[in-house]
């Protein structure tokens, strides 16, 4: 099981690095637990409310599913569809 702690942790450092960079709009991390109950979120200035809800879930969904919520390379792009169509 995750803790707080740890949750905290990983939502400092995703908005953290995030906000190193020149290329991302603000940035919005949540950590969920197995169930889907949010631990820990955070939104960067600038960042719409809305998005706690969308980054909720996308986590949500991804856990649910078993996948990771990084999707950006065609290769996982073809995972996901293929682990979609093939129960």
């Amino acid at each position: 099981m995750l803790d707080l702690k740890t949750a905290n942790h990983i939502v400092n450092h995703i908005i953290d690095a995030a906000s190193k960079r020149d290329d991302l709009k603000p940035m919005t991390a949540v950590v969920i637990d197995a169930g889907g109950a949010v631990i820990s979120a955070q939104r960067q200035d600038g960042a719409s409310p809305i998005r706690i809800d969308l980054a909720k879930g996308k986590a949500h969904g991804a856990v649910m599913m078993g996948i990771s919520t990084v999707a950006s390379s065609p290769f996982d792009r073809l995972r996901i569809a293929f682990y979609l169509n093939h129960p």
